[in-house]
């Protein structure tokens, strides 16, 4: 177990030196047009493929029968392919309607325009205190200050109180390593979060010879900056490492910056989310004039603090319009305040335990195969997940006959469009046509979702790939060429066969026998019928 002096430890960037690489081509579907399981064998037999662990399935919306598949019943690392299911499961049980709140308290009585207590702000997981929300959060803020003027509260005697007390966990969700804590995509989700739960790390070279200048912005005093860098004039790349001691809110800067290096950004964590929240309601209110004498403060569920009279509460904008948000830029954050809301609305506890015992109870409900899924947090960030191609599938096609399936779909990123699926087959016959959600950790890929194919005949697909040992962009060129040649594909099924590289099949259960492939491709799926 890591103490309190354990250091988060990430080196990783380089500048200058590396060429930008030509995107390589696609290669389309060959002629004449194949089967979908030719395809799928044909790029199975790929040599970039031969040490990854790949599960595919594809089959017609509203149908059970296997066009293509391969070891569609095994479980797989799924990455953020596990939001998915998060963001199914939050649509169907809350409802696009719902709204999340933040709750401004009085911890005492106003007298003469001195609030004589705390100003409490309690949270309950509202991701939409965010810069990519459609409010701006720190406007938002403002108008919190104009509202406590209007009530008459010229000066607060008492702290501004994070009251993060609505979930039971730690802010850090289970599975989550320590090397991820440092960035942004890894930042802690207390019950009261805001600005993504990240900063701006700006580096900039100095004078040969002296520290290269460090900047974070937003600047909200709750993290802090130690500088150790170097501008080095004979340096022909920059090498950066990022520390922060696990509990502290100093980021230790390390390393050596060119001369020549104008600016260079990274996002990183927010050590603690909650208190830049009342950090940046103090400044709010500085700017209205209304003074705060007794600092700032957190609250967790450990804790607490007297309350009066509730001043006001602050609603989110509807699910419907924050489904879309998460599910397109893969947000990790919004992805585990929604299962923990989950939890909470559903449980009574603000715990990622709770969630998943809701979204357990909904893959039994719902006919799903319960027991190809373990799931361990909202978001896919952890390795613990594991999910089988055939879960997901199912649960694409579940969400494909809700009442809210249009909007379910309107939700995913669209290939060479928007959200992680902008840049991938933009200018091809996908372009538009993929809508589906990618997934990424090191040495795992997935995508899974809906091909709207030409002849107006959707069909539903899962493709998961771990251990592959590849670039990312190595893999997807696989898997965007198998994509393509899936759409011009013939839409009959392929009678339950099993897709194969060619291998000898072995009996030792890895390579799946003759039953097994049964089992994956034919067409005894009535669990999710």
């Amino acid at each position: 177990m890591m103490g309190q002096r354990a250091a988060l430890v990430i080196v990783g960037w380089l500048v200058g030196g590396c060429a930008p690489q030509r995107p390589q081509p696609i290669p389309g579907p060959r002629s004449p047009v194949e089967t979908p399981t030719a395809a799928l064998s044909r790029a199975l037999a790929d040599t970039l493929w031969r040490f990854a662990h790949v599960g595919v399935l594809l089959v017609p919306l509203g149908d059970t029968a296997a066009l293509a598949c391969h070891q569609a019943e095994r479980l797989f690392v799924p990455a953020s392919n596990a939001k998915l299911f998060t963001g199914a499961a939050v649509l169907e049980t809350l409802g696009p309607a719902y709204r999340f709140r933040t709750e401004a308290w009085a911890g005492g009585r106003v007298r003469h325009g001195v609030l004589e207590g705390d100003l409490i702000v309690r949270g309950y997981g509202d991701p939409s205190w965010s810069p990519n929300a459609g409010l701006e959060p720190f406007a938002r803020l403002a108008a919190w200050a104009d509202s406590l003027r209007h009530r008459g509260i010229e000066r607060i005697r008492g702290r501004l109180v994070a009251d993060a007390s609505a979930f039971a966990d730690d802010p850090v969700p289970p599975g989550w390593t320590v090397d991820d804590l440092v960035w942004a995509y890894g930042a802690p989700v207390p019950a009261l979060f805001f600005h993504d739960g990240m900063a701006t790390l700006t580096v900039r070279a100095g004078a040969s010879g002296d520290t290269a200048h460090l900047r974070v912005t937003p600047e909200f005093g709750v993290l802090h900056l130690r500088n150790r860098t170097r501008t080095d004039p004979a340096a022909r790349e920059a090498a950066i490492e990022l520390r922060r001691a696990l509990g502290r809110d100093t980021l230790v800067v390390t390393g050596v910056v060119p001369l020549d290096t104008v600016t260079r950004t990274w996002r990183v964590a927010l050590p603690d989310p909650a208190l830049a929240f009342v950090a940046a309601l103090q400044r709010a209110l500085a700017s209205r004039g209304v003074a705060v004498e007794g600092g700032l403060a957190v609250l967790d569920a450990s804790s607490s603090t007297p309350v009066g009279p509730l001043l006001f509460v602050d609603r989110s904008p509807p699910l419907a319009g924050l489904l879309g948000r998460m599910l397109k830029p893969s947000q990790n954050q919004w992805a585990e305040l929604f299962l923990r809301t989950l939890g909470l609305e559903l449980r009574g506890e603000g715990s990622t335990a709770a969630g998943l015992a809701v979204l357990d109870s909904l893959a039994r409900a719902w006919g799903l195969p319960f027991e190809e899924r373990r799931q361990t947090d909202g978001s896919g960030l952890s390795r613990a997940n594991l999910v089988s191609p055939r879960f997901l599938v199912a649960l694409l096609q579940r969400m494909a006959r809700s009442a809210y399936a249009d909007l379910w779909r309107r939700s995913l990123p669209v290939a060479g469009v928007d959200g992680t699926l902008a840049s991938r087959l933009r200018g091809t016959l996908a372009e538009g046509r993929v809508v589906a959600k990618t997934g990424t950790l090191g040495n795992v890929r997935a995508l899974s979702g809906y091909l709207e194919r030409p002849d107006g005949r959707p069909w539903v697909f899962a493709i998961l790939i771990n251990h592959h040992g590849r670039t990312t962009a190595a893999v997807d060129r696989i898997v965007d060429a198998l994509l393509l040649a899936w759409l011009t594909a013939p839409a009959e099924p392929d009678t339950g066969a099993e897709a194969t590289a060619g291998a000898p099949t072995r009996r030792d259960g890895w390579v799946d026998s003759s039953a097994a492939k049964a089992r994956a491709c034919g067409n005894e799926w009535s669990i999710w019928r």
